[in-house]
């Protein structure tokens, strides 16, 4: 995988401040109309993580040439090879790496994420993201071809990249959301994929670190509208109401504080079992 760091537009300062390149990726992800397309299709309005490498990353599949045949690439997408004959109709056609993964199942770091395609994968063979389903049945869902682009649900989802073939080139760009909505939960977000040896994580802590706390002030602000809303209606606090929404925040910061100083390095690329959860927030 290849990674282009970006930071976000003057609007959104970041600690990060010196990295300033891409600006059309920026301005393309960023821009009103991207937006409102990807909350329509998602159904739940979105938005961009601000966190370090989180928008407009490129994942290149290597070919026979290996790394060095990136640097050939260039701005227009190569030619597709021609079709290949449907493996589904014609057994002797399969291979035995046909259903296995190219990655280890997992969920992503990020709550959800827009995948745009690159190259025209018209007539690729294979190259389905796999999708473990509630009851154990897997999906294999088939990514968008050139100039389209799918949306998923990538940390509540335990999926995995299939094999792809008979294809020149695939390249797609990722950009990574969380939800707009600041009560929704965020504990999707998290530090899981930090490359602990080529990053660097103490950059990588502080923005972390920035993004939760400027979701918990978008938290305070809806309680205060909240509240001002009740005072105005005459109603009394109500503790049922109160004391759930300050352990939740209580819990939201030590969650925050686990990813910062307990993800390394026990728990890095895995899932975090419910129990030393349980046993880190038994305070809250």
């Amino acid at each position: 995988m290849f990674c282009q760091q970006t930071s976000l537009p003057s609007i959104h300062p970041v600690a990060d401040t010196h990295i300033q390149e891409a600006s059309f990726i920026k301005q393309a992800w960023y821009h009103p109309a991207t937006q409102a397309a990807i909350d329509d299709a998602f159904g739940t309005a979105l938005k961009p993580l601000r966190r370090h490498c989180d928008v407009g990353y490129v994942n290149v599949q290597l070919s026979e040439g290996g790394p060095a045949a990136i640097y050939d690439y260039t701005e227009v997408p190569a030619v597709p090879k021609p079709a290949m004959a449907n493996k589904d109709n014609d057994e002797s056609l399969k291979s035995k790496w046909d259903d296995v993964p190219i990655d280890a199942w997992h969920r992503d770091q990020v709550p959800a994420v827009c995948v745009v395609m690159l190259s025209d994968t018209s007539t690729m063979a294979g190259g389905e993201t796999a999708i473990r389903k509630a009851d154990g049945t897997i999906l294999k869902a088939r990514g968008a071809n050139l100039g389209g682009a799918v949306l998923m649900q990538g940390g509540n989802l335990p999926h995995a990249a299939m094999r792809a073939s008979n294809c020149t080139e695939r390249v797609s760009m990722v950009t990574s959301y969380s939800f707009a909505d600041p009560d929704l939960d965020d504990s999707r977000c998290t530090l899981k994929t930090a490359d602990t040896v080529n990053e660097d994580m103490a950059s990588i802590r502080y923005a972390h670190m920035d993004y939760k706390l400027r979701k918990l002030r978008d938290r305070l602000d809806t309680a205060l509208q909240r509240l001002d809303l009740q005072r105005a209606s005459g109603a009394t606090p109500d503790r049922n109401e109160i004391e759930p929404w300050v352990r939740e925040q209580i819990s939201f910061l030590k969650q925050t504080s686990w990813e910062l100083f307990e993800r390394a390095p026990n728990y890095m690329e895995r899932e975090v079992p419910d129990e030393v959860l349980r046993e880190y927030l038994s305070d809250v």
